[in-house]
C-alpha cells in the first residue's frame, strides 16, 4: 500500500547550551549545526570530526521542523561523538556589530 506510515528519522546529534542569562539548555534529534564566526563557517552533521573552537558569530541548530538561533553570541564550542556543546560567554550588542559595507 502507498499510504505507508513513515518514521521520522531519528538523528543522533544532541546539544547542550550553557548561558548565564539563561542556564543550560539541552536539545536532542538534531539534523545539523550551523557555526558562522568571524573567521570561519562549518557545517556540522552526524558522525563529524571532533572539533574545539571560539566563535563570535552564531550557532543554528536545524531540526526537521524548525531551526534555533543563537545570535550574537561569544563563546567556545565543541562538537565530539554526536554532542554539540556551546558555552556562551557573552552576548555581543546589536549596534556594535559592523554591518557588510563596514567591512570592505
Amino acid at each position: 500500500m502507498e499510504d505507508k506510515i513513515r518514521e521520522k528519522k531519528k538523528y543522533k546529534i544532541s546539544a547542550e547550551i550553557v548561558d548565564s542569562e539563561t542556564g543550560v539548555e539541552k536539545y536532542d534529534n538534531i539534523k545539523m549545526i550551523r557555526v558562522k564566526s568571524n573567521h570561519h563557517n562549518l557545517l556540522i552533521m552526524e558522525d563529524f570530526i571532533p572539533v574545539i573552537g571560539e566563535l563570535t558569530g552564531f550557532i543554528q541548530l536545524v531540526f526537521d521542523n524548525k531551526t534555533i538561533d543563537y545570535k550574537s553570541i561569544h563563546g567556545f564550542y565543541m562538537h565530539k561523538k554526536n554532542k554539540f556543546s556551546l558555552l556562551i560567554e557573552n552576548r555581543i550588542a546589536e549596534a556594535a556589530k559592523p554591518e557588510a559595507e563596514d567591512l570592505k
